[in-house]
């Protein structure tokens, strides 16, 4: 089986690609950075030049291939221009899946985010059967949400289309802004991270890379056309997410908790600063409503219709510590990122 994969040159993607090459599929690389893509893959995988903005990209892109897993994406906290989330992440997929009903394709895996289903709110944790989103917190999300509806009328229309929507990811690989929840711990273990936000209560979900780049290959293999699964792993809160770090790590630190307000303030500013000046903040004031909220969830559906598994959350971790010791990992990196066997279980 041939696949193409989009968002290979980013810190989940390449784990997928990994996967894909360790089970003896045959890859083609969709991009907008080819000496990027060789350096990562080398002659390994074939590699298209293109960018999901370009309606007849996406065309050629698929022409020869069974099947698409799509991770490419708009996934920063901000944009100067709003409707670049909308560009990318709606229309970009439009495009996609277009050309892969025109060219007969077997499957198409679109990964969206835990994002666009309802906070758990302090309730039972949500799963895929929870109604539609009506309020959104950032223009991402907002742009998932836009997605999910418009991939469910392609269904309709006869498009083999199935989704995943990871949680909060980590582990080894890419240090970009998709794996911010790595850099955090890079900079809790040099002792440069010491802040939770508020009371340290709020509630996610972590999901370890491994985990997740399996499901996207077990998605492919075993997911139904027009059905959802959540990718994630241990639900914590801020609070017990650094205390066991703390554990794994063998490294105390004096954490402060940054009150609400205060953070909204920060945030303000921040934002202030990029509509200013063209500055890509830290982050924004949507942003930490977001991470306020408890996003909570239930991986049963993908346990149970996938055959989908979760590394305990202390072995990730330690898995995640002993791979930035090793690496010396730099943000932006691709360096040291492979070997790593666990990123290659057999499915």
């Amino acid at each position: 089986m041939k696949v193409m994969v989009t968002g290979a040159t980013g810190f989940i993607g390449s784990h997928v690609v990994e996967l894909l090459l360790h089970h003896q599929f045959a890859v083609r690389v969709f991009c907008r950075s080819v000496p990027l893509a060789r350096r990562m893959f080398g002659e390994r995988v074939e590699i298209v030049s293109g960018d999901m903005q370009d309606e007849n990209g996406a065309a050629q892109a698929v022409r020869d291939c069974d099947a698409v897993i799509h991770l490419a994406g708009y996934a920063k906290n901000w944009a100067k221009d709003p409707a670049l989330f909308d560009r990318v992440n709606v229309a970009g997929t439009r495009y996609l899946l277009e050309a892969a009903l025109e060219a007969g394709l077997k499957k198409v895996v679109i990964t969206s985010t835990n994002l666009t289903i309802p906070a758990s709110g302090g309730g039972p944790p949500a799963d895929e059967n929870r109604p539609p989103l009506e309020r959104f917190n950032n223009d991402y999300q907002a742009s998932k949400c836009r997605m999910e509806r418009m991939i469910a009328s392609c269904v309709a229309q006869g498009c083999p289309a199935v989704m995943v929507n990871p949680t909060r990811v980590f582990g080894p690989g890419i240090l970009s802004e998709a794996n911010s929840v790595t850099q955090m711990i890079r900079q809790y273990l040099a002792g440069t991270w010491r802040l939770i936000l508020g009371d340290g209560n709020a509630r996610g979900n972590y999901g370890f890379v491994a985990d997740v780049a399996r499901g996207h290959l077990l998605a492919l293999t075993e997911g139904k056309v027009g059905e959802r699964y959540l990718l994630g792993g241990s639900n914590l809160s801020f609070n017990q997410f650094f205390a066991i770090l703390a554990e794994v790590s063998g490294r105390q630190r004096r954490m402060f908790h940054v009150p609400d307000r205060v953070a909204l303030g920060i945030a303000g500013a921040a934002k202030f600063f990029a509509l200013r000046f063209g500055l890509h903040p830290l982050i924004t004031p949507e942003w930490v409503e977001t991470f306020l909220q408890d996003w909570e969830i239930n991986n049963d559906k993908a346990v149970r219709d996938l055959g989908y598994s979760i590394t305990p959350f202390p072995l990730a971790l330690k898995k995640t510590i002993n791979w930035l010791n090793q690496s010396e990992a730099k943000e932006g990196s691709y360096e040291n990122d492979y070997p790593y066997p666990e990123s290659r279980t057999v499915l």
